[in-house]
């Protein structure tokens, strides 16, 4: 099975052609935040909240690119796929895949509760816990924060597969994750394929994206992009 973890459009220059391909490989997604935003435009609201509720928190909110950036991006993407809004708009908040009675791996985008917070390697357990009260699987797959980890939280292997085209951990190979169910045992891959970033710049350079500049660090940097 290929699993596609959220956000297969959003941030970049040819979002109908990627929707294209990823179905005609027959892949199972899940909803991303920003699949959610671009298939239901009142949603985007729910970022503008949760930045709130961090910030007045006082908890740090790292969003991948400033808020009005990722509006804005937003709005062209939903542009561009035309119909396709109702494929993003069907799509399932999780997946289980079950390989063996009782042994399941659960794929999500954000979180298991939620499309926006982000379970971040550096959270104490005492956060993660109750965020996953009630999980009931071997190993619980992510991506949303587009950095590679794992961790295990109580019975549960956490595995963040991170982004193929926008990591940000400063490298700029994709990030993919291969999980193989054998002999009764999980083995987990995290992997890196180079990716070229150079072809890509030169499609978001000649498109009607807005931001092209700050798309365009975040592509070359691998690494978020802040207000200034």
């Amino acid at each position: 099975m290929i699993i596609v973890a959220g956000d297969s459009v959003g941030f970049g220059p040819q979002p109908a052609q990627v929707l294209d391909l990823l179905r005609s490989k027959r892949c199972n997604f899940v909803k991303g935040n920003v699949d959610d935003y671009v298939s239901n435009p009142a949603s985007i609201g729910r970022l503008r909240r949760f930045a709130e509720e961090e910030l007045g928190s006082g908890r740090p909110f790292r969003p991948l690119l400033p808020l009005a950036v990722i509006s804005e991006s937003v709005e062209w993407t939903r542009s561009q796929v035309g119909d396709r809004v109702c494929f993003l708009h069907e799509l399932p908040f999780s997946i289980s895949v079950e390989p063996s009675p009782g042994r399941q791996l659960k794929v999500v985008h954000a979180n298991p509760r939620d499309l926006e917070r982000p379970i971040l390697k550096s959270d104490p357990d005492s956060v993660l816990l109750p965020m996953l009260n009630d999980i009931h699987c071997d190993i619980l797959v992510f991506g949303h924060s587009h950095t590679p980890f794992q961790r295990s939280v109580g019975n549960i292997l956490l595995v963040n597969v991170a982004s193929l085209g926008l990591p940000t951990d400063g490298l700029l190979d994709a990030a993919y994750t291969e999980i193989v169910f054998t002999e009764g045992t999980w083995r987990v891959e995290q992997r890196r394929v180079a990716y070229d970033t150079d072809a890509t710049a030169s499609l978001i350079e000649a498109s009607t994206m807005p931001n092209r500049d700050i798309l365009l660090t975040l592509l070359r940097t691998a690494r978020r992009v802040r207000n200034e």
